[in-house]
């Protein structure tokens, strides 16, 4: 069973290129630019694909550039709601696609939120300032990875990994200062906590004699099952204890970020640029990682751009692009983990193009 137990951190390389489920922090402010009793809705495209990789970030890639890996085409809805004043409320909801090759996940991201302006005032030309209090998470009924994978010199046939999930909660500070009529300055501070966790995790591996087991992992207990009769084997099953299999995939996490935005409109226009910067303390991951010789990646830098033109009097369709310089660490948490950390070394991009409608 140590054989079978080193085995499992492999399935959680398929994560590694699955695309976030964003709460889009970098464009956060205490200004909501909505009214007592107001709300808009925003419902959007989003992709990754190679005509999309208009600055060849995928296409450098040396190991999976030019393939479908990391490819991604799904869809959001987002909306919020001012139902009192200086008190509104916010959510959305992510489904996504990602492509591994000959495999397709499936990815649902969720977020909700509630912020109360405190203050607004003459102070700098009418600044505004609000804390905000917010929920998000990424989950997958189940991960699948159908192709042959070598892990510490071992070939797992395939490997499914059920319940994966991760649940943040979030405090921020959040400022708005007016530069003129058509230009705000925005920023933000805060930070949270992060728990990610699998139910468990099955496969099926080869031995060097040509038998087939079937694993599971599940809770502090590894299973291996002989999945036909060989050799001298008509039937086995192995259970032993192991709380290291577990251990590498779920944990506890705080984190910190600050960032800011600039925005800028017009009667028809509106550009907005934000930046975020976040670093994370992981609670035995790290650790781990670095144990091993590797590197632990502990932050983020994300830059997002937008270009927005109405087409009618509350209407407004949009361009946006995210740059992540690490991925998507503290994007999706369960994505990162002590055998996939080195797949985030390399930066990543996402488009969206949708449509905006207040009421």
């Amino acid at each position: 069973m140590a054989i079978f137990s080193r085995l499992l951190p492999c399935c959680l390389s398929l994560w590694c290129f699955q695309v976030a489920a964003a709460p889009l922090d970098a464009f956060l402010s205490a200004d909501t630019q909505l009214a007592t009793g107001q709300g808009r809705v925003e419902a959007a495209y989003d992709a990754v694909n190679s005509t999309l990789d208009v600055f060849k970030i995928r296409a450098k890639d040396p190991v999976y550039g030019g393939t479908n890996v990391g490819d991604y085409s799904g869809g959001h809805l987002r909306g919020a709601y001012q139902f009192a004043h200086g008190v509104s409320v916010d959510g959305g909801l992510w489904q996504r696609k990602i492509s591994y090759r000959s495999d397709k996940e499936s990815l649902t991201s969720w977020q909700l939120g509630t912020q109360y302006r405190f203050y607004q005032g003459s102070f700098w030309q009418g600044s505004s300032y609000a804390l905000r209090f917010s929920a998000w998470g990424d989950s997958a009924s189940q991960l699948n990875k159908t192709t042959p994978t070598t892990v510490f010199g071992h070939t797992m046939n395939s490997i499914s990994v059920h319940d994966p999930k991760d649940v943040q909660l979030e405090a921020d500070l959040l400022g708005a200062w007016p530069l003129s009529e058509q230009t705000e300055l925005s920023a933000f501070v805060g930070g949270g906590n992060s728990r990610v966790s699998v139910a468990s995790v099955s496969g099926s591996y080869t031995t060097s004699a040509g038998c087939e087991f079937n694993l599971l992992f599940a809770g502090s207990t590894s299973t291996a099952t002989l999945a036909a009769p060989c050799g001298h084997f008509l039937t086995a099953v192995f259970t032993t204890p192991d709380q290291t299999v577990i251990h590498e995939v779920s944990y506890h996490a705080r984190y910190f970020q600050l960032g800011g935005m600039l925005q800028w409109h017009n009667l028809d226009w509106r550009l907005t640029g934000g930046y975020q910067f976040q670093t994370l303390n992981r609670d035995h991951v790290d650790a781990a990682i670095s144990s091993q010789g590797g590197v632990a990646y502990k932050s983020n830098q994300i830059l997002i751009g937008e270009v927005a033109r109405k087409v009618g009097r509350n209407t407004a369709v949009f361009v946006r692009g995210q740059l992540m310089s690490h991925q998507f660490v503290g994007e999706i948490p369960f994505a990162y983990n002590s055998v996939t950390a080195s797949k985030f070394a390399s930066r990543y991009g996402l488009v969206s193009m949708g449509v905006m409608h207040a009421f």
